[in-house]
Parts: structure tokens; C-alpha cells; sequence
């Protein structure tokens, strides 16, 4: 079997045997056949024998996309047997049994979003997936639009929290429902865009009075708040998504 580095970069794969392996019978050379990513070919520059049965190969990978390397079947165990990966008895067979390992790296995404559910609104914060590259980002190139219950929201900086959290801070704003999108050109440290081309979200505080046009309130893990009368004009479509958290404080 094998394990991938966790983590970003992908620095390492490590290949276990079923039984002691001679150490000395591997050449990376002659016995890494291919080694591809989504840019094409790759080498590996080092490795080193864990013990007799676990080889680590230094991979050191970044790139978003597929990746397959290809183990030729003459490492040999203690008893100077190659790999027998199909168990036909017949071991040493290019092309049959030969180890295939394939792994992916994924695009930076956004984890979560942390938005206020009480006014004043002012600000949100975003958790990426990965290290990202805070040079990369800018209100004005990044930021498509944000929108509040007054049109839209005036967005007076940013700040990055840590290496994976930025911060958008927003003039005060009150009541209502608000939503914001950022762009997809916002990379990670190892320079991958973000996933899906960019991220959005909308989120709502407290709400009462008369919702006169087409209008979705929360979303999944975010809480909506009703403090007074809340009605839906005729021929209106209010949308609840699944998983909102609604709570209602004096309604009716």
C-alpha cells in the first residue's frame, strides 16, 4: 500500500511492502517508470528507506490537479524476489506488475464564514482551506460586490487574521438580508486559484416587517432572527434554505 503527505504541499509519498524488501535493489532510476502531473513529467530527486519495508519517496508537489507515479516490479524482497502485484506466481512482469499510485491535490476553498446575526453589521470573516497568499487579494480586483438592505455595503478595509482568515470590515449597517462575492482570482501561497471561481454568500439579522420581493433568508449554518411581525407580500417567494436556524422573539 502507500500513504500520501497530508497537508500542502504534498511533500512525500511513502510505499509499505508486505515482507522485508532489500533496500539496496532499488534505483530510482531504472524503477520509478513514470512519475506525471498536470503539467506533465516530474522526477523524483530523493528518497530513503524508512525500514525494510517502507520506502519514502520526496515528491514535493503544489500544483492543483491529478498526479500519477508508476513503481516498475524489480524491487526486490530479501529473498531477491520481484513484485508479484497480481499474484500469478510469475513476478517481475512490466506492465502487470508493475504499482500504480495516484493522488490529487484540490483547489484553495472557503471553509466557512463568520457573519453577524445581531446588527450592527460590521464586518465579515472567511476561513480558507489552505495558506493563501495575502498579496493575491484586494478589495478593489477581488471583491465583486456586497450588498446590504440598503444597497450596497461600504467595505472600509481588510485585514488578514492569519495565513488561512481574512477579515472584511464594513461600515455599521442594520436590519436585513446581505450578501457578498468574491472572485476567483484569489490564490494560495503555491499559487492556485480559488475553487469554482470564487465564493459567495448571503446571511441576515434580526428581520421584521413586509419582505415585497423575491427573497432567500440565511443559509446553511447561519441563524435568522424574527423580533416582530414578518409578512411575505402576495405572489412573493420567500426561501428558507436547509440548515438555516431560524428564532423568533416576540413575532407573530
Amino acid at each position: 500500500g502507500h500513504e500520501v503527505d497530508e497537508g500542502m504541499p504534498v511533500n512525500s509519498v511513502t510505499v509499505t511492502f508486505d515482507r522485508p524488501m532489500r533496500p539496496g535493489s532499488f534505483d530510482p532510476a531504472e524503477d520509478i517508470l513514470s512519475f506525471d502531473g498536470p503539467n506533465g513529467s516530474l522526477s523524483v530527486d530523493s528518497w530513503r528507506w524508512l525500514d525494510e519495508q517502507a520506502l519514502e519517496l520526496d515528491v514535493y508537489v503544489s500544483t492543483v490537479g491529478e498526479y500519477t507515479l508508476v513503481l516498475g516490479p524489480d524491487i526486490l524482497d530479501r529473498s531477491g524476489a520481484a513484485l508479484d502485484k497480481n499474484g500469478n506466481l510469475t513476478p517481475g512482469e512490466v506492465g502487470v506488475d508493475d504499482y500504480t499510485i495516484t493522488f490529487s491535490i484540490d483547489a484553495p476553498t472557503v471553509t466557512g464564514c463568520d457573519t453577524p446575526t445581531l446588527p450592527p453589521v460590521d464586518g465579515v470573516t472567511i476561513h480558507f482551506s489552505h495558506d493563501m497568499d495575502a498579496a493575491s487579494f484586494s478589495l478593489t480586483d477581488d471583491l465583486v460586490n456586497f450588498t446590504g438592505p440598503d444597497g450596497d455595503v461600504v467595505v472600509t478595509g481588510f485585514a488578514w487574521l492569519d495565513s488561512r482568515t481574512l477579515r472584511l470590515e464594513t461600515e455599521d449597517s442594520g436590519t436585513g438580508i446581505y450578501s457578498f462575492q468574491l472572485g476567483g482570482a484569489i490564490l494560495d501561497a503555491w499559487g492556485n486559484a480559488l475553487d469554482a471561481g470564487g465564493y459567495s454568500k448571503s446571511f441576515s439579522t434580526i428581520m421584521h416587517g413586509t419582505i415585497t420581493e423575491d427573497t432567500t433568508i440565511g443559509g446553511p449554518d447561519t441563524m435568522t432572527i424574527i423580533d416582530g411581525d414578518l409578512r411575505v407580500a402576495p405572489g412573493v417567494t420567500l426561501t428558507i434554505p436547509a440548515g438555516t436556524i431560524v428564532k423568533f422573539s416576540g413575532a407573530s
